[in-house]
C-alpha cells in the first residue's frame, strides 16, 4: 500500500505515545483535532480497530464536507445513500460517484461498530 502525505484536507493523524504505543485521530487541514472524530476514536484507545476506525471517518468526514453537510444536519437518509455509494444495497439515487476507481468497502467494514 502506497501511503501520500494529505495537504489541505482532513487526513489522519498517528500519535506516538511515551509507552511506545500508538493511537490515531483526525485532524483538519491546519493540524487541529477534529473533536468529534476524536471522541469517537478514544474510545478505541490503542487498538488495532481506532485506526481502522479513523481511516473509515475520515472518507466519511471528506463526503460530508463534499455535500455540504455538517453534524447537525446529517439526515438518517444522507447515511444511508452514503453506505450505498461504499458498496451497500440501498434503494435510492446515490448521486455523484464517491471513491472512483477503489473497490466497494466489504461486509464487514459496513456494519455498525460494536459498542465498548
Amino acid at each position: 500500500m502506497v501511503r501520500h502525505l494529505v495537504v489541505g484536507d482532513l487526513r489522519v493523524q498517528q500519535i506516538e505515545r511515551k509507552d511506545g504505543r500508538r493511537s490515531w485521530t483526525i485532524v483538519w487541514p491546519e493540524g487541529t483535532v477534529h473533536a468529534e472524530a476524536d471522541r469517537f476514536l478514544r474510545l478505541h484507545d490503542g487498538s488495532g480497530t481506532q485506526r481502522t476506525y479513523a481511516y473509515l471517518l475520515v472518507d466519511h468526514l471528506r463526503w460530508l464536507e463534499r455535500e455540504c453537510l455538517t453534524f447537525a444536519e446529517v439526515q438518517l437518509r444522507d447515511l444511508e445513500r452514503y453506505m450505498g455509494l461504499l458498496g451497500a444495497e440501498v434503494r435510492m439515487l446515490l448521486g455523484e460517484p464517491w471513491r472512483v476507481g477503489k473497490r466497494p468497502y466489504g461486509h464487514s467494514a459496513l456494519r455498525p461498530p460494536r459498542h465498548v
